[in-house]
């Protein structure tokens, strides 16, 4: 985890863990900020030794069931989220869930028994 860091002018630092911004507030040479993110966030009071930046990247992979977002620098990984896609659920009965699997190729619908082509459609020789 990672703390974010702004200089005494409102400016994001680099970030990092947390226990030099805890002795910070203690010595009240910072002081913490809320945002708009609930991110824990300290302001300095003092001006800081250096106000260095890193650069980060972000990617983006999409795969079928969930899409993942990461924000990483050089050293580490910065935040990562997964979200899910959500599926379609289609309302179905119990004759239409193929229970037993087939063990043969799958046949042309003149060739399954108990039906018959006639006349360019297809028919049940029972309903008829």
């Amino acid at each position: 985890m990672r703390v974010a860091i702004l200089s005494p002018t409102r400016q994001p630092l680099m970030g990092i863990t947390p226990n030099p911004p805890r002795e910070w507030i203690k010595e009240r040479k910072a002081k913490v900020v809320n945002n708009d993110l609930g991110r824990f966030t300290v302001n300095l009071v003092c001006e800081s030794s250096g106000s260095q930046t890193q650069a980060i990247a972000m990617g983006i992979d999409q795969g079928n069931h969930e899409t993942i977002i990461g924000v990483q620098s050089v050293y580490s990984t910065l935040m990562k989220f997964s979200v899910r896609k959500l599926q379609l659920m289609l309302p179905y009965t119990r004759r239409d869930c193929n229970w037993n699997f087939p063990t043969q190729p799958a046949l042309y619908p003149c060739q399954m028994s108990g039906f018959k082509m006639s006349g360019g459609k297809l028919s049940s020789v029972f309903y008829e």
